[in-house]
């Protein structure tokens, strides 16, 4: 398996470039109502999971770090969420433990990430099925989707294998 718990993968340049070239395509929520509302829906994000609560939409699982833009705006922790240490620029063996769990559960979950929630979407792409939609936050430009396909996949392989990994 690619993926390992005991291990921490930390962004280099070159996957960092990869993640860049490849952002998914910038929606808005009346597109999620629209034409992906039958899906599973996981945010990344705090502004993009408030965004698309206040428009009804309500996701499956929930990845935040409590602020915008490195503290521009702060959002207050909800009770029963999970809480994982996930320093920037970096994906721990917990925070990708705690999504494999989250997808295996048929309730709602927040996690709550004390560091830095934006490459969530990498181990989230990995496990995810294609009953599945990841909608993201792409700072100052607008909100982002990706589908699990095989061609996402092999992305999020490829990003994986330009990363650090550090063991525990």
């Amino acid at each position: 398996m690619l993926l390992k718990l005991d291990k921490d993968y930390i962004i280099t340049e070159s996957s960092k470039k990869l993640i860049e070239e490849n952002n998914g395509s910038i929606i808005d929520p009346g597109f999620i109502l629209s034409h992906l509302s039958k899906l599973k829906i996981i945010s990344v994000g705090d502004y993009t999971t408030e965004v698309l609560r206040k428009s009804g939409i309500i996701p499956w699982i929930e990845i935040v770090d409590l602020r915008t833009k490195r503290g521009e705006k702060t959002y207050n922790r909800v009770p029963g969420s999970i809480t994982v240490e996930n320093p920037p620029g970096t994906i721990t063996g917990s925070l990708i433990g705690e999504i494999k769990k989250a997808m295996e559960r048929s309730s709602n979950t927040r996690i709550e990430v004390s560091g830095e929630e934006d490459l969530a979407v990498i181990p989230i792409l990995f496990y995810a099925d294609e009953n599945t939609v990841v909608v993201y936050g792409v700072p100052d430009v607008g909100m982002a989707y990706i589908r699990p396909s095989e061609d996402s996949k092999k992305l999020v392989e490829n990003i994986i294998k330009k990363m650090d990994v550090k063991q525990k």
